[in-house]
């Protein structure tokens, strides 16, 4: 065997290997990237339950003081129309009411 096709055995022996070795990397990747996938999916649905079980909550806690949030909107817009002695009533009773618009009723 001359040493140029011993070269060549060599070399494709090496592709061999490394063509072996990048089939089994890529099946590895590919199942922990479904793997990370159903991890990913689940925590997903699990943190949007929590966040829409605490949004509930919130809105209800808001909802619940509803009274006492129009009331501090009226004295705040009251102190302003008072303070810029009416000359912006359209404006701040515009604002007073897209606020209290905002707070759901309970």
């Amino acid at each position: 065997m001359s040493a140029l096709n011993s070269a060549k055995d060599i070399a494709a022996k090496a592709k061999a290997t490394v063509d072996a070795n990048a089939t089994k990397a890529k099946a590895a990747f590919d199942a922990n990237a479904t793997k990370a996938k159903a991890a990913f999916d689940a925590n997903a649905t699990k943190a949007k339950a929590a966040f829409d079980a605490n949004a509930t909550k919130a809105k209800a806690a808001v909802a619940s003081k509803k009274d006492q949030i129009d009331s501090a909107v009226d004295k705040a817009a009251s102190f302003v129309d008072t303070q810029t002695k009416g000359k912006f009533t359209a404006q701040v009773t515009k604002v007073q009411d897209s606020a209290k618009k905002l707070v759901p009723a309970s």
